[in-house]
């Protein structure tokens, strides 16, 4: 598996984190000890809810979220990035309503409330 560096793969994440995150696969490819698997696991699965951030419509997208989401030690973190998303298109949507609709944003912020739905109530 190759590792993209790019602005879309880490958007909100932010480079630091996901080098962070991505060390051992950047190191060799291979988790020495089963805390580093695990955290290779969960640097996957974060970035698996930032692509469906990224696009909504893709099929997975909303498991990929309830996945991580509803996995009790990780909940508090997609819950509060979810309510970050959340407002930042929403101020988005305020602020271009009247000279640029944007329908991708109109989409995130839907499939943002769902999701926050879904892993509440699970």
């Amino acid at each position: 598996m190759g590792i993209e560096l790019t602005e879309r793969r880490f958007g909100w994440i932010g480079l630091g984190h996901a080098l962070f995150i991505m060390a051992p696969a950047l190191a060799g490819g291979a988790a020495s000890s089963p805390s580093e698997a695990e955290a290779l696991a969960l640097g996957h699965r974060v970035l698996a809810v930032q692509d469906a951030l990224q696009d909504p419509e893709a099929p997975g997208a909303l498991a990929a979220v309830v996945d991580l989401g509803t996995d009790s030690r990780h909940y508090v973190m997609v819950r509060g990035w979810l309510m970050l998303q959340l407002q930042a298109d929403t101020s988005i949507l305020e602020a271009t309503r009247e000279s640029d609709p944007r329908p991708n944003i109109e989409t995130r912020v839907e499939f943002v409330r769902t999701a926050i739905r879904a892993i509440d109530l699970e």
